[in-house]
């Protein structure tokens, strides 16, 4: 878990999770205080409501699984690119920013203290 704290002041949380019991679990959930958005939850996430029990039809069995429609969707992209159909989404700057706070997580993960990470440029 990591928690990050934004320049005006609100607090963020990221947490991984990879395969577990019920099967590949991979979402990412916004929660503030207008509102909460999900991204990556469908029939097949494993969750289970506690209020009805249902299980997922068939929960996903690893990442190749999980991802197959969109991996197929970045190697379209990339190839648009290459042919220089459409801009590139991701620049290398916003790769390069990534990893920034990726190595930041772990410094901090290491020292137990804050780690800061300057604005995406």
């Amino acid at each position: 878990m990591a928690t990050l704290r934004f320049p005006g002041g609100a607090l963020g949380g990221i947490t991984g999770g990879r395969r577990h019991g019920g099967g590949y679990d991979n979402r990412v959930e916004v929660v503030g205080e207008r509102g909460a958005r999900t991204a990556g939850v469908d029939d097949r996430t494993p969750l289970t409501p506690v209020e009805d029990g249902r299980a997922p039809r068939i929960p996903y069995d690893g990442f190749t699984d999980r991802w197959a429609v969109a991996y197929r969707r970045e190697l379209d992209v990339f190839a648009a690119v290459v042919a220089g159909e459409v801009p590139n989404p991701c620049p290398a700057l916003a790769g390069l920013h990534a990893l920034e706070l990726a190595a930041a997580c772990e410094r901090a993960r290491r020292s137990g203290a804050t780690e800061p990470v300057p604005p995406a440029p």
